[in-house]
């Protein structure tokens, strides 16, 4: 369902709505909130597991290559 279709049902005007207003009714979160959430939730199951597992072996690689020109990617450390 579409936003417009969304705040018709709730009695507001579409060019009006605030985006608060409508998570509010309905009860959801925000979106970039929840995500962080479920990173970090996920990040502690990885630390829990034995040293040895690929996933804790992967999550504390380093690499030692150089970055090429451009803007630098966003690691999953830095958007956590």
């Amino acid at each position: 369902m579409c936003k417009a279709s969304w705040c018709s049902f709730c009695g507001i005007q579409y060019s009006a709505k605030e985006a608060e207003e409508v998570r509010r009714r309905f009860g959801v979160e925000n979106l970039e909130h929840r995500l962080r959430k479920m990173r970090l939730r996920w990040f502690g199951h990885v630390k829990h597991r034995d040293e040895n597992s690929i996933l804790r072996r992967a999550m504390e690689l380093e690499v030692e290559s150089r970055r090429p020109l451009g803007r630098p990617k966003k690691t999953w450390g830095k958007v956590t």
